[in-house]
């Protein structure tokens, strides 16, 4: 990926967002720790670095964040990172740009020259950095300054952002990141507190950014997901704080604790959002261990199932949810046995049914597995999906047993809805004499479906039945583009004469511009068979069977 195109390979919301951070001087500074890599500190709602590897002929050839975004190839951190090195390099002089960029001398790293600083020089430069910096000014005033009343003044800082963000009652996504710097502040400072073991102080504040955050979603586009990321993580490090520190609470941070998340779990802010709310629950179960704590948890659920519409479609899933936080509850608490107890108890529920076949799977009690399989199958016979997970377990079951028969007739189930990976077991389960006689039935049955199917091809490259894979282009021009590679060997002429056959197809359907590029995408692909020579008449052929197409002439005259 050149340095000088990038904004080619970059989706493009996470492009805006990062040329907005570079250009409100969200970049702190760069260095070239060694030839050719680069590392870049960034401030956003985070403190982040960012290392970038160039090569010779500037491209891109390495590049890492440590931000948690994990959605896509690149974050915003480091699309700001891609445009600051570009105008770092650009600024060098002519006789520099036509040298690989390079440092004669090992620049030293910021906490180094940090160290060096008296307390008075550091001090000085705080204070010029923050008076420059209204938004560090900020973070440092709510992270260090003492207060009162920590989850009061922390709302206050969640709540600035979003005002400051908020336009006739919405957040447009390109504001979201923006609005929820003041949330993401707090839950620095919530997670600073759960590491030093300050477990009621990280989930109070936790607690702070959720009853702020999740109102968010009414009034936010949150289509790149980063409300729902606050929401997550502020949930995962009340859990880990609790869970971390459950033994060293006494009586009353533990009937304390349980009585806030409880509170937020069940407040009405989370309706649509039950997901959350059982997160939360969840984060309750440790507590569970004060016999008056449980009684009241467990009240809690049955009062939630009990309150179920089952007319409702999701009715359904909310029950097996809230059932599935009393059997973690039953594991946390009781030992395996109650637990299983449970388990069969509620067997009729797909997820209990998983975690019983489970269990007997691995305890290899495979003949139990196989009348839960078969249970299963038929109790859900309307859900693809789950007929299909049940089928898996019982093959794994007929494999523990060591059943032949009943593994092929499974795995033939599976290859006819198009899973490759069962045809190359199902060929382990045949000898060499008797496996061709199967391979012609089951090319035979694909043969006759109306409309083919991806194993099918599979199938024939796997086995290199090329006639076949010829006959099949034949049927289906467009797949030459990718079977061409297995075909070019034993049928040059036919090849040629197939691919020139599609791209007169799609030439005469094309209608504007855009296909027309996509055409002259394919002429490309067919140059690499035809050669230069034939693939310059075809073209000319091209040009006189659709000379009144200049768009499409003008595109057949870029092709090189």
């Amino acid at each position: 990926m050149k340095l000088t195109a990038f904004e080619e390979y970059v989706p493009r919301k996470i492009l805006d967002r990062g040329k907005r951070y570079f250009e409100e001087n969200h970049i702190l500074g760069m260095v070239e720790v060694s030839p050719q890599h680069f590392v870049a500190e960034i401030m956003g709602s985070n403190h982040y670095t960012i290392q970038i590897n160039l090569n010779g002929e500037g491209e891109i050839v390495h590049s890492a964040c440590d931000c948690p975004y994990d959605w896509g190839d690149y974050c915003k951190h480091q699309v700001a990172a891609f445009y600051a090195l570009r105008e770092k390099i650009g600024t060098l002089s002519a006789p520099e740009k036509n040298k690989k960029v390079k440092n004669t001398k090992k620049k030293e790293d910021i906490e180094t020259i940090l160290s060096r600083l008296s307390k008075a020089e550091l001090l000085s430069l705080a204070v010029q950095l923050v008076k420059g910096n209204p938004e560090i000014a900020k973070r440092i005033e709510y992270m260090y300054a003492t207060t009162e009343d920590e989850v009061a003044s922390s709302k206050e800082l969640i709540n600035s952002y979003i005002r400051q963000y908020k336009r006739s009652g919405f957040i447009a996504w390109r504001d979201v990141d923006h609005a929820l710097e003041g949330a993401n502040i707090v839950l620095e400072k919530a997670r600073q507190k759960a590491v030093e073991g300050h477990a009621e102080e990280a989930v109070l504040l936790c607690i702070a950014i959720l009853s702020v955050v999740v109102r968010m979603l009414q009034y936010s586009d949150d289509s790149g997901g980063s409300v729902g990321s606050v929401i997550n993580e502020s949930i995962k490090i009340t859990q880990e704080a609790v869970r971390q520190n459950i033994e060293s609470m006494d009586a009353k941070q533990k009937n304390h604790l349980y009585t806030v998340v409880m509170k937020e779990a069940m407040h009405k802010r989370y309706d649509g959002w039950g997901e959350w709310s059982n997160d939360l629950l969840r984060v309750c179960i440790p507590f569970c261990a004060d016999a008056g704590i449980r009684k009241k948890f467990e009240k809690q659920l049955n009062t939630r199932l009990n309150g179920l519409d089952m007319t409702s479609w999701s009715a359904k899933y909310e029950l097996e949810r809230i059932k599935l936080i009393q059997l973690e509850l039953w594991e946390y608490h009781d030992g395996e046995e109650k637990a299983l107890k449970f388990i069969y108890e509620n067997i009729a529920y797909s997820p209990f049914r998983e975690k019983a076949i489970l269990h007997l799977l691995e305890n290899e009690k495979y003949t139990e597995v196989v009348s839960l399989c078969k249970e299963g199958i038929s109790l859900n016979k309307d859900y693809a999906g789950l007929v299909l997970q049940w089928k898996k377990y019982l093959l794994q079951a007929y494999k523990g047993l060591g059943d032949i028969p009943k593994q092929r007739e499974l795995m033939l189930d599976f290859i006819y809805r198009n899973y490759f990976q069962y045809y190359l077991e199902l060929k382990e389960l045949y000898t060499k004499e008797e496996w061709p006689t199967v391979q012609q039935d089951i090319l035979h049955t694909l043969e006759k479906k109306t409309y083919p199917i991806s194993i099918y091809v599979e199938i024939l490259k796997e086995e290199k039945l090329n006639d076949k894979l010829l006959a099949y282009c034949r049927r289906y021009p467009s797949a030459i583009q990718e079977l061409y590679p297995y075909l070019l060997e034993d049928y040059a002429a036919d090849v040629n004469k197939i691919f020139k056959t599609f791209i007169e197809a799609e030439a005469a359907e094309a209608n504007e511009r855009k296909k027309y590029k996509k055409v002259c995408k394919i002429i490309k692909d067919y140059k690499k068979i035809g050669g230069n020579r034939n693939t310059a008449l075809f073209i000319e052929e091209l040009k006189q069977t659709f000379k009144n197409r200049p768009a499409f002439l003008d595109e057949l005259g870029k092709i090189g």
